[in-house]
């Protein structure tokens, strides 16, 4: 009901008579908005979100807009502004019509095989959320004596149909392509189950398990399939279906090496899930139970991991453990293999896990020499799993770092936002940003009056990549105190002068640089997960009035009009919580005070 206020608000300051008398629109003074103050400045926020909304729904209206949209997109070489379209889809396909819904599918199974990782994730999530929310339902009561005719599309035949295209591409589609397609089915998969009705969980399941055939002999299907089984609802599936699946992830632990290591990893998440009191575990406490002197670290893991979760006998447990701790006291062979483009992505996945789990028993002479290695993973590694993996290793071992370790690393990762190859250095902001606030505070302020530089002197490329640190600084800031305590005002200070940074990135000259600023400024500050409503409050009031100064007047054929609907949406989403939750936001005004040029 506070959102109908909002839109009727919206009609009132466009001069539209909301009772009805006069057809007539009123003449409104429309003030700049430097001249905004208080509760002006959240209402015209209001506005400024619910316009840009109607104006983009009216983009997505037709079926003919909507294919306009799509082809922008297609032709669209900059993968920040597929990005963007993106955004939107994200946040607007619910609002799609069927066919519409089925134009949009078409285009994310062709985002499956970009080239930048992120895309293809974002674009897997998308696919899979659009499937389950495919179906409309109706809520109303059905007269005794009529039927609902039944659509031509729903979405398990949906869900059917992309599998299969996921599974069994065209024999047009190349190689890598087919690739990156299978690495995608395990987050369609899991998007899917997240957003869908539990009433067809087991309609989706049950076509999932139709392609469960001992009979495959392409191993990168096998793979895909191991690789994505773990996705599934195992709390809420039936006692056949679990069995099917443990029977055939059963049949490949004594194949190749990487097929080996990702039944295991499957086997692992599903013990994980299910726990010790399951009975379908036969098959695999056998293999787990016949001790051997010569496997692969990452076959030993794995297997020390699957014996905890089904609480097997301590001795099988403590032979396992006891094989990790002899590889703990050397680690270099195990950098050398996870820098090998030649090892398969997910045995250096796993070799990671290990060092994360036991790195409380590396020496810490040999700390440092595993915080380098993770970084030089989180900069080269090809796969975007492994980067995560490792940058997660990393943040887990900083605390374990003395002060000047850890300023050493993160001037190694700092070095990495100057790579060539962006595809590479945009996953490092994510991790910079929160190893940061393990540095000492005079380190800290130097860093960010170096960033502060950066982002007024660097090239177009880096610059952006500094502004998403910062933002992950100001994103995870609120436990910087808990690290190294201060005085509250040394501690806002200093969140000011990042805030100022993100700021001065919304006044670059360069447009693109401009859309990353409030891109940041939307997903890591308004919609964060991580800042409580109080936190957001105070930095919204910190810069209000000069975000909406900066932001430029719309474009509607302009690609950052679409990235700003998206941010726009997330501010007007946290101002209607933090109403609904905490109250109206209230502003103390200022004294006006008169200004004499000369004098």
């Amino acid at each position: 009901y506070a959102k109908l206020k909002d839109f009727e608000d919206f009609m009132v300051s466009k001069g539209v008579d909301i009772n009805l008398i006069s057809s007539e629109l009123s003449k409104i003074v429309k003030k700049d908005n430097a001249l905004l103050f208080g509760d002006e400045i959240v209402q015209n926020f209001k506005y400024l979100a619910i316009s840009h909304n109607i104006d983009l729904m009216y983009k997505l209206s037709s079926d003919e807009s909507l294919s306009i949209l799509l082809e922008a997109a297609r032709s669209e070489n900059n993968w920040k502004n597929i990005r963007s379209y993106l955004n939107v889809f994200k946040e607007y396909t619910t609002y799609l019509t069927p066919k519409q819904k089925l134009l949009t599918l078409n285009f994310m199974y062709d985002l499956l095989m970009h080239r930048e990782g992120d895309i293809r994730r974002q674009a897997s999530e998308i696919l899979g959320t659009t499937i389950a929310e495919f179906d409309d339902e109706y809520r109303k009561e059905i007269p005794a004596d009529k039927q609902i005719e039944q659509p031509e599309m729903d979405s398990i035949r949906l869900w059917d149909k992309y599998l299969n295209m996921i599974l069994n591409p065209d024999h047009k589609v190349i190689d890598q392509h087919k690739i990156w397609l299978g690495y995608s089915l395990k987050t369609v998969l899991g998007s899917l189950i997240n957003k869908s009705n539990k009433k067809y969980y087991n309609n989706y399941i049950d076509i999932f398990l139709k392609h469960l055939s001992l009979e495959e002999t392409n191993r990168d299907k096998i793979f895909i399939i191991l690789d994505a089984l773990w996705r599934l609802p195992y709390p809420d599936m039936s006692q056949n279906q679990i069995e099917k699946i443990v029977d055939y992830i059963s049949d490949f632990f004594d194949t190749d090496l990487e097929t080996t290591v990702i039944a295991l990893d499957t086997i692992d998440r599903i013990t994980f899930l299910l726990g010790s009191d399951s009975t379908y575990f036969n098959k695999i406490i056998d293999f787990i139970s016949d001790l051997k002197n010569n496997e692969d670290l990452a076959v030993y893991y794995l297997k020390y991991k699957i014996s905890q979760y089904l609480k097997l006998d301590p001795a099988i447990t403590g032979f396992y453990k006891n094989k990790l701790h002899d590889y703990s006291n050397d680690l270099s062979e195990i950098f050398l293999m996870n820098l090998k483009s030649a090892v398969p992505w997910i045995i250096k996945s796993t070799n990671v896990k290990y060092v994360e789990e036991f790195i409380h028993y590396i020496s810490p002479i040999s700390r440092l020499h595993t915080a380098t290695h993770l970084c030089n993973l989180v900069k080269v590694s090809a796969v975007e799993y492994v980067r995560n993996q490792a940058g997660r290793a990393l943040l887990s071992l900083a605390p374990l770092l003395s002060i000047d370790q850890r300023n050493d690393v993160a001037i190694e990762l700092l070095r990495g936002l100057d790579i060539e190859g962006y595809e590479f250095s945009k996953y490092i902001p994510r991790y910079l940003g929160e190893l940061m606030l393990y540095l000492h505070p005079k380190e800290l302020d130097e860093s960010i009056d170096d960033y502060e530089n950066y982002a007024k002197d660097r090239s177009s490329r880096t610059i952006p990549l500094i502004l998403n640190t910062v933002a992950f600084i100001i994103e995870h800031y609120n436990k910087y105190p808990q690290i190294f305590p201060e005085s509250k005002q040394v501690y806002d200070a200093r969140l000011e002068k990042m805030i100022g940074i993100l700021m001065a990135g919304l006044s670059n000259y360069d447009e693109s640089i401009r859309q990353e600023a409030f891109y940041f400024v939307g997903k890591n500050i308004f919609n964060s997960q991580i800042l409580s409503l109080e936190q957001k409050h105070y930095i919204f009031k910190k810069i209000n009035k000069k975000l909406l100064t900066l932001l430029s007047e719309k474009d509607l054929t302009d690609v950052f009009f679409l990235s700003n609907s998206a941010s726009l949406n997330h501010i007007y989403r946290f101002i209607s919580d933090y109403t609904f939750f905490i109250g109206e936001m209230k502003y103390v005004d200022k004294t006006k005070a008169a200004f004499f040029p000369g004098t």
